[in-house]
């Protein structure tokens, strides 16, 4: 996936899934709920909630105290930008030279995390 693709991918399933798998390091067991790959699951059940971080902010917060645990940021800035640029609304930056734009703070933060660990692929 090149830098173009993630920073025009809109925020929804693809995102979401890229962001369990690449950030959370999750992936799917045979029932498709997400595990760890220790054979233990996130705290959630699959019929409560699905793992949203393009769309839902509380598990968008989730990817960022991941990349951030595991990476070392020690600053993390999510800004609402003025509406009238191109990039998107709101930016988020991880102090580790990835920054991303997106139509809103969950967006950017998952797009700025898919940079984040791709960059190392």
């Amino acid at each position: 996936m090149t830098r173009e693709e993630i920073i025009n991918m809109p925020a929804g399933y693809e995102m979401n899934n890229l962001i369990g798998q690449r950030v959370m390091g999750w992936h799917f067991d045979a029932d498709g709920n997400w595990e760890d790959g220790h054979g233990e699951y996130p705290d959630m059940r699959w019929w409560e909630y699905r793992f949203s971080p393009s769309t839902d902010i509380e598990a968008a917060w989730s990817v960022v105290e991941k990349l951030c645990n595991e990476n070392g940021c020690d600053v993390v800035k999510v800004c609402k930008r003025d509406p009238e640029l191109l990039r998107g609304e709101w930016s988020c930056n991880f102090g580790l030279g990835f920054e991303a734009f997106g139509e809103s703070a969950s967006l950017a933060i998952c797009r700025a995390a898919l940079l984040a660990v791709m960059d190392g692929e």
